[in-house]
């Protein structure tokens, strides 16, 4: 650390497929842009959650496209991970120069607080911040309605679709029984029925494995799907590419096709009002993003064996939130 004595580091331990990461990296950006030629330094600390975001190009694609403009360094064996004891993204770490922690905080928010201590640290060593402003604004809150205590009315939990979080972890995210029964094999699935908020369920050919679940169909007919119900104003999901070409599923909510107004930017729209989306990198994909917190059932179908899903997250902030 001697050889930063003259700056604050920031360290923001954060995965480019976590929603709640993103959805901080306009602040730490603006952060850079404003204190960066006064001794703030941010480095962003990239501790991935799936194998496919170990992979460096990855990374740099996500980097890139997320408009970072920042350093980061990838921390593959969540070895700086461990020694400052992070238990989830995304956790920021301000150290004066000194090499001292003066500033710990996990989760999303906080911005204008977080933006004081640096004004704060970076006048301890003399800098002069007088003529920038801070952000005073409060944080994003979530939509009235989405802590409600009916389970079902509550915003949905991140689903994950590998057996590692289902039957090692115990998260139970799946309805189908036949998948804990199954771990690792090709399994033809059937719609249980009855769909509830916060959990998943199949019908048709899927493969498990630890991280992901992956169509075992070929036939490109769209029968088989995973779905949810959810509650939410925000669906994301993530998704894998492996090299090749680029592949589509559809989208469908409540039966027919996502309605524009409500449509993530990643959906788009066939000649015959069909609603898919293309996956041509690994990444989070937006599929729904509507004004109201509110109830639906939605459905992705694959349309051959290349599909890879491996989490959806859930969203309940208005237009200001990300």
């Amino acid at each position: 650390m001697s050889d930063f004595a003259d700056k604050i580091i920031l360290f923001d331990f954060w995965t480019y497929t976590c929603v709640n990461c993103v959805r901080t990296l306009p602040y730490l950006q603006d952060w850079h842009e404003k204190y960066a030629d006064l001794g703030l330094l941010i480095v962003g600390v990239h501790t991935p959650e799936f194998d496919f975001e170990k992979l460096p190009e990855n990374v740099a694609a996500a980097v890139a496209d997320l408009g970072v403009g920042y350093a980061v360094a990838q921390d593959n064996e969540r070895m700086t991970w461990n020694a400052y004891r992070v238990q989830a993204w995304p956790t920021k770490y301000i150290v004066d120069g000194d090499g001292f922690v003066r500033y710990y905080y996990r989760g999303e928010g906080a911005y204008a607080d977080t933006e004081l201590v640096i004004r704060f640290l970076l006048g301890e060593m003399g800098r002069d911040v007088s003529h920038i402003d801070p952000n005073t604004e409060p944080d994003p809150e979530p939509i009235a309605g989405t802590q409600a205590t009916d389970f079902e009315n509550f915003l949905t939990r991140e689903l994950y679709a590998g057996t590692r979080r289902n039957i090692d972890f115990g998260g139970a995210y799946i309805l189908n029984e036949e998948f804990y029964n199954a771990a690792g094999e090709v399994q033809e699935y059937t719609d249980p029925g009855e769909h509830r908020n916060h959990f998943l369920f199949l019908q048709g050919s899927w493969q498990s494995t630890e991280e992901s679940l992956e169509y075992a169909a070929t036939d490109s007919s769209y029968e088989g799907y995973i779905g949810f119900r959810f509650f939410a104003n925000e669906v994301n999901a993530v998704l894998n590419h492996m090299p090749g070409e680029s592949y589509d599923f559809r989208v469908e909510i409540d039966g027919g096709p996502v309605p524009q107004a409500s449509a993530g930017s990643d959906i788009q729209y066939d000649d015959e009002g069909n609603s898919y989306v293309t996956v041509d990198s690994a990444r989070m994909y937006r599929l729904i993003r509507q004004a109201d917190v509110t109830s639906h059932d939605l459905l992705l179908r694959p349309a051959d064996d290349r599909f890879s899903v491996f989490a959806f997250t859930f969203g309940a902030y208005g237009e200001d939130g990300n």
